[in-house]
């Protein structure tokens, strides 16, 4: 579990807090705020921290080599490589976090990012030693962009055709998608997920072909190709396939970007169901939205199920962004979203009088 994250002068944000992870965490706010920024670095810490695990049996490499190249292919600086992710006109970009993975516990992990305009150079630093995860530990990110149909296309472009126009979000997820179904016991929470979301399309069930290494969409018994599938279905078919082959397990890490792409509102309430659900098998979850009927139906949730939903509500003043956050069993912290909406509720009104 990530229990916290605190940067200084990371990609224009001066200095944020964020405190009280629980199961479910949702990062509110409007567009520009950083709201995906903090959701790939909170993965690519995650998921460093795992590939530094598994490296320690073969190149040993170092915790800070590792991270630097992971920084770069999640967030894709092109110009100046890690430097582009320090705030304009600062050298130095700091990163703080806590982790609790299965018993092994890091808090602080600290990362240093610092320019050196004379010779040109950025380093990365991370003073502590990272203790080894167990194996079962992984994250997962899934963006807003639908996948299944485009994966082999992804791993092509990063492998064979010597392409970087995906970054490691996408690259990842594609090449999670490809794995053999595992045998073994799955966590009765998630059993329940899958069962769920295929109900929300009737007799509609995506598989994996790994002889064609393609997907596609069963209905009714007949078979189709992935592509036939609206994108609505998809979505819920790369749930279901990360839950089947174990890349989602328990303990591990859920990562959405804006979870309401391509999903009708009453498939929003079921998703947003599911991912709570998640949470019962020790799954923590991260999204990001700026959807209004996302942040309702967390409320709603939270406050029948009594499962603590942290909503961190970020807000930019001029340059500078500051967080208001709150258990959404409590209330929903003070957000544009809401604010936004009960202005267009005042000019719809209006039009009536």
């Amino acid at each position: 579990m990530i229990t916290r994250l605190h940067v200084q002068n990371f990609k224009g944000i001066a200095d944020l807090r964020l405190n009280g992870f629980t199961g479910l965490n949702v990062l509110l706010g409007v567009n520009d705020t950083g709201k995906t920024g903090l959701l790939k670095l909170m993965y690519a810490l995650s998921k460093s921290i795992r590939s530094y695990s598994l490296a320690q049996k073969t190149s040993k490499e170092s915790f800070t080599t590792i991270l630097e190249d992971k920084l770069k292919h999640t967030f894709k600086p092109r110009i100046s490589g890690i430097n582009e992710l320090i705030s304009s006109g600062e050298t130095e970009a700091s990163i703080e976090a806590g982790f609790d993975l299965l018993g092994s516990r890091i808090d602080p992990l600290s990362v240093h990012i610092i320019s050196d305009k004379k010779r040109k150079t950025t380093e990365l630093s991370s003073p502590q030693a990272i203790p080894l995860v167990h194996e079962d530990f992984d994250s997962v990110f899934l963006p807003p962009k639908e996948v299944l149909s485009i994966h082999r296309d992804i791993i092509y472009s990063r492998e064979k055709g010597e392409l970087d126009g995906f970054d490691d979000t996408y690259y990842d997820l594609a090449k999670a998608l490809e794995r053999s179904t595992t045998k073994g016991r799955t966590h009765d929470a998630l059993v329940t997920v899958i069962n769920k979301l295929e109900k929300l399309f009737t007799q509609t069930k995506v598989y994996y072909d790994e002889v064609a290494r393609d997907f596609y969409l069963e209905k009714k018994g007949t078979r189709y190709s992935i592509t036939m599938a609206a994108e609505g279905i998809r979505k819920i078919g790369l749930l279901t396939t990360l839950i089947r082959n174990r890349e989602l397990y328990r303990d591990g890490h859920l990562f959405v970007d804006e979870p309401e792409t391509t999903l009708h509102p009453v498939a929003i309430r079921s998703f947003m169901e599911m991912l709570l659900e998640m949470t019962k098998a020790n799954i923590q979850v991260f999204l990001a939205t700026h959807n209004y009927f996302v942040l309702k139906e967390l409320e709603i949730l939270a406050k029948t199920s009594k499962i603590p939903v942290m909503c961190y509500s970020l807000m930019k003043d001029t340059d500078a962004i500051s967080v208001e956050s709150s258990d959404l069993r409590e209330a929903i912290p003070d957000n544009e979203i809401i604010e936004e909406s009960i202005r267009l509720l005042q000019a719809d009104l209006r039009t009536k009088i």
